[in-house]
């Protein structure tokens, strides 16, 4: 009963049946159009416009294409990857496509900019003051191993070590940080200029609380590109 009232409450039945036909449509358009693309390239060739070579290449392209879309799987996921390799020959169904792929990411999105927007607000001035002193901690780790010197790694992971679990090292410490760098950044390329503008904003806002956290912030990107 409570997963009903969750599904009613999100309308998630509705928002899948809504894919479903959207990606219907899409490959009911792309069919169309290789049909059409056929057809041209038949009358283009007894007019002798193009040659029956080149008439032979196109159908043999449909061919392989349409065979691409008979083997699309039947389920939306299944059928989203697949289209995401396809190359479509109908240049309708390639933006009702690309379109539905912005619309998805920024329905998903949405939850996660509303989530950082709260997270950021709730932020206290004792919370920035403990981040700030554990991005200096780490930049004069990185300091130190930028001067030859080996830094106390234990010493930051007795202070800080909550915040990294797992980590065991120096080394480690910065191949998770290059992670969620590469994790952060592949989210940003899925925003649009929009979404991307938003998240700056909420970040600069929250900077504006406390210049001194932007500047450790700054000197860690820094220090990380000098590795």
């Amino acid at each position: 009963k409570r997963r009903q009232q969750q599904l009613e409450r999100y309308d998630l039945g509705s928002a899948l049946e809504d894919i479903k036909k959207k990606l219907d449509e899409i490959m009911k358009t792309e069919r169309e159009g290789i049909e059409r693309r056929r057809a041209d390239a038949r009358e283009r060739r007894e007019k002798g416009e193009i040659t029956p070579e080149q008439q032979g290449q196109l159908e043999q392209m449909a061919a392989q294409r349409r065979q691409s879309l008979d083997a699309m799987p039947k389920e939306p996921a299944g059928r989203i990857r697949g289209l995401q390799s396809y190359e479509f020959m109908d240049p309708d169904a390639h933006r009702m496509f690309w379109e539905l792929m912005q619309s998805l990411q920024q329905q998903m999105l949405q939850p996660f900019m509303q989530g950082m927007q709260q997270s950021l607000q709730n932020m206290t001035p004792e919370d920035m003051a403990r981040m700030r002193e554990m991005l200096r901690d780490l930049n004069r780790m990185l300091r130190e191993r930028a001067d030859g010197n080996e830094p106390d790694f234990q010493a930051f992971k007795d202070k800080w070590g909550q915040q990294f679990p797992g980590v065991e090292s120096l080394d480690q410490l910065l191949e998770q940080l290059g992670r969620q760098a590469a994790q952060l950044q592949s989210l940003m390329d899925s925003m649009s200029p929009g979404q991307r503008g938003q998240l700056q904003d909420m970040m600069q806002s929250l900077f504006m609380k406390d210049e001194r956290l932007e500047a450790e912030m700054a000197q860690l990107a820094m220090n990380l590109s000098e590795l």
